[in-house]
């Protein structure tokens, strides 16, 4: 029966081990694939104003649009957002009209 629990304890070290060590190459490995293919928005894949721009410009287009049809305040300087967004919801409250 000892000889039993050697082999529990020894298999629980051993995964530990195993975890520790792949944790980096997993964490790692998952943020280049959605930075190469585009899981931050960084393809031109997506269609508004016309053109094909990232997600990220086309989700501040249509925002800004939004806000100039419902006359709302201006948001395109809000720094919690990418450059992308900032410059699409120009494009978008332009697009509306509003100045």
């Amino acid at each position: 029966m000892t000889k039993y629990w050697v082999y529990v304890n020894a298999s629980i070290v051993a995964g530990i081990v195993v975890a520790i060590a792949l944790a980096p190459t997993v964490l790692m490995t998952n943020s280049v694939l959605a930075t190469m293919l585009g899981g931050s928005g960084g393809n031109k894949d997506q269609r508004c104003n016309g053109e094909n721009h990232t997600i990220n410009y086309c989700s501040g287009y249509y925002r800004g649009k939004g806000d100039c049809e419902d006359g709302n305040k201006y948001k395109g300087k809000d720094k919690h957002h990418t450059s992308a967004w900032r410059t699409g919801y120009k494009a978008g409250w332009k697009q509306m009209g509003c100045r």
